[in-house]
C-alpha cells in the first residue's frame, strides 16, 4: 500500500513540473533563441523536451546505439534559430542544426494548452522524421503545426523528400 501511495505522490509531482513547464514557456521572455533554451540553468526546457518525447531507439533512424530523445537534444544543441510565437504564445516553436552538419535540423512545435510537444528532425538527404506522445497518426496532426513547419521550411530555404512519423504508438512508419 505505501509502495502504490509513494508512487501516485511522485506522479502527481512529476505531472505538476511538467504542466509548471508548458507555462514557463508560454511566459517566459528573457531566451529568444532555442540554445538559450537549451542551455537555461534551471533545465527548463529540456525537462519539458525529456518528459514529452520517447527514450526509444529506432535503429533505421537513430542508429543501433541511440535514442530518440538522445538524438533531438544533440541537434537541439546547435547552432539556433529564434523563437517564434503563434495565435497568442498559445504555439512555440524553435529550431537549431546540428553543430557542423547544419543540413541536419530539429524543430519544436510546443502547445501550451493542450501540453503536448511535437518534433521534428531532418535529415542529411531531407527525410523528415516527425514524432509526438500525444497523436497515434500523423493525419491527427493539427493544422497549425504544418503550417508552422512550412514557416520554418520558407524561411530557410527546406527542402524534404520523404515524411516518417512516430506516434504515440511508438511505431516508425512513412506518412500518409
Amino acid at each position: 500500500m505505501k509502495k502504490i501511495l509513494v508512487i501516485i505522490i511522485l506522479s502527481l509531482l512529476y505531472s505538476n513540473t511538467s504542466n509548471a513547464s508548458f507555462e514557463w514557456i508560454k511566459n517566459q521572455t528573457e531566451y529568444t533563441d532555442a540554445n538559450q533554451l537549451f542551455f537555461d540553468s534551471e533545465k527548463r526546457f529540456l525537462k519539458l523536451i525529456e518528459s514529452n518525447v520517447s527514450s526509444k531507439s529506432f535503429p533505421p533512424f537513430t542508429g543501433t546505439e541511440g535514442t530518440l530523445i538522445e538524438k533531438f537534444k544533440r541537434i537541439l544543441g546547435g547552432p539556433p534559430n529564434e523563437v517564434a510565437y503563434y495565435d497568442d504564445k498559445r504555439y512555440v516553436v524553435t529550431s537549431s542544426c546540428e553543430a557542423r552538419a547544419c543540413p541536419v535540423k530539429a524543430f519544436v512545435f510546443i502547445d501550451t494548452k493542450e501540453k503536448y510537444i511535437i518534433g521534428l528532425i531532418r535529415e542529411w538527404e531531407g527525410e523528415l522524421y516527425i514524432f509526438s506522445q500525444a497523436h497515434k497518426l500523423y493525419s491527427d496532426l493539427p493544422e497549425i503545426f504544418f503550417r508552422s513547419v512550412i514557416d520554418w521550411s520558407k524561411k530557410f530555404d527546406i527542402k524534404s523528400t520523404q515524411v516518417f512519423f512516430i506516434g504515440s504508438d511508438e511505431i516508425l512508419r512513412q506518412a500518409e
